[in-house]
């Protein structure tokens, strides 16, 4: 196992025990983004 995947597994904890527990929270966070830039892009296209 390599010491960057040995380092992640310690951290399951902290991230959750399986890689989709880990990547939830990056999906919200991308989907809020995603959400903010189409706000503001139709708040551009108004003006």
């Amino acid at each position: 196992m390599s010491l960057a995947c040995e380092h992640l597994a310690r951290k399951s904890s902290t991230w959750g025990a399986r890689m989709s527990d880990a990547l939830r929270p990056i999906e919200a966070f991308e989907f809020l983004f995603e959400c903010e830039l189409k706000t503001r892009s139709l708040s551009n296209h108004k003006a």
